[in-house]
């Protein structure tokens, strides 16, 4: 195990933690790299599945940091080959795609259950409403936020929320799921919402 330092007047520091960054764009692998760069963590970087692979077959990772949607093998398809291999890994799959950019693949759905199925998978999340940069595709948001919600229920998981300057349309969803887990991870509402919800 690597030694993880953090307490009050020192940095956090890991100079034993090894971990893999794959994203397609080179902006977001060096700011990735610069955000941890004081934590002394060592850092590898790939620009898509394949190159990932490369790394994954060469070296022990404590930590996999995962673009979703890349040239030459996605994240989605880099995580089911890992797992095949049997390897138990930690993934972090992270995207900045909006809703209705994944609505654009048919199979954005079906791509999401078979990484909830994974066994370390403990939640789905983070999925909710978001309308604080734009109103632009509020219905989009809607539908897929409710869908990700049936997944949890039909799944059996709890449901990690996200809710920012949405909170009504985000209740009025929430009340129909009642039999679903659900945390408000950052909860942003007033109180009388935060009634409603208890």
């Amino acid at each position: 195990q690597f030694l993880l330092q953090e307490s009050r007047g020192r940095k956090f520091v890991a100079p034993d933690a090894k971990i893999l960054s794959v994203d397609h764009n080179a902006v977001n692998l060096d700011l990735f790299c610069g955000i941890l760069k004081d934590t002394k963590v060592k850092i590898d970087t790939a620009m898509n599945g394949e190159e990932a692979l490369e790394l994954i077959r060469k070296n022990k990772y404590h930590i996999i940091f995962l673009d979703h949607m890349m040239p030459v093998m996605d994240g989605y398809e880099l995580v089911r080959t890992i797992r095949e291999s049997g390897s138990t890994i930690p993934i972090m799959l992270i995207t900045a795609k909006s809703a209705f950019d994944d609505m654009q693949d048919s199979d954005w759905l079906s791509k999401i259950e078979n990484l909830c199925r994974d066994e370390k998978c403990v939640a789905v999340g983070e999925i909710g409403l978001d309308y604080y940069w734009s109103r632009d595709h509020v219905a989009e948001q809607k539908e897929c936020f409710t869908a990700q919600l049936e997944l949890a229920r039909r799944l059996g998981l709890p449901a990690v929320i996200h809710d920012r300057e949405a909170h009504g349309d985000c209740l009025e969803i929430v009340k129909n799921y009642t039999d679903v887990k659900i945390l408000f991870h950052c909860y942003s509402g007033s109180c009388e919402m935060l009634r409603e919800i208890l």
